[in-house]
């Protein structure tokens, strides 16, 4: 746990009331009143330790598979200056680095998330194909600390919404066409990998902040 969020702080706050419980009832002999108490205190400590375990299995002990599979479309050879971009979504007023991710082993990404959303080898924005950009969630105010949490309100973006993607010096907008719950482990559906056009889909954890489901949003270029 991390002490400097006041995790441990609210552990002990939740273990404190139940030994006071405890206490009381030793000297009130009123134990009937003590065993719903219990189950109550223990409910809220399961379901804290459920929010606060289950990110930071997200955040230090990646899914030892590749994250999503990689495209069929093949991969073009870019200059080492230009593995670098952002992203922009004026809709969640969110703007992070996008960094390029040559690999496809789960521990390679663990830098690149802290320093912003990492695109996995796949097509690259801009040129025909998909790309497909990783990001970390958290749960509901968690600080926005080493990008975290900066796809965590994928959930809110709808068809429509715009989302910027600067690679190669240059800005290509994208329009989302839909968000999808995927299952851990599933293949990307074929629907989503495009051919003839640039299209890119998001993908996060799902719930926020939990390694359960993915969250995905496919968005395709807008046409000049």
């Amino acid at each position: 746990m991390r002490k400097e969020y006041g995790f441990p702080r609210k552990l002990t706050y939740l273990t404190i009331d139940a030994l006071s419980a405890i206490i009381i009832s030793m000297h009130t002999k009123n134990l009937g009143r003590l065993i719903p108490y219990l189950k109550q205190e223990a409910f809220k400590l399961s379901i804290f330790l459920v929010s606060i375990y289950g990110f930071t299995f997200v955040i230090l002990q990646p899914p030892s598979q590749a994250p999503v599979p990689p495209s069929p479309v093949a991969i073009p050879t870019i200059s080492v200056s230009l593995q670098s971009g952002s992203i922009r979504i004026p809709g969640l007023d969110l703007t992070a680095p996008l960094m390029l991710v040559e690999s496809t082993i789960a521990n390679d990404f663990i830098e690149p998330l802290q320093k912003g959303v990492a695109l996995f080898p796949s097509a690259l924005p801009g040129h025909d194909g998909t790309a497909i950009i990783l990001g970390h969630s958290a749960p509901l105010g968690w600080p926005h600390i080493n990008y975290d949490w900066v796809f965590s309100d994928l959930q809110k973006l709808k068809q429509g919404d715009k989302i910027m993607v600067t690679f190669e010096n240059t800005e290509h907008t994208y329009t989302v066409d839909e968000t999808a719950i995927l299952q851990r482990g599933q293949e990307i559906p074929a629907t989503y990998l495009a051919k003839n056009t640039s299209r890119i889909l998001l993908i996060s954890c799902w719930p926020p902040g939990i390694d359960n489901k993915r969250i995905g949003v496919v968005a395709t270029i807008d046409k000049i």
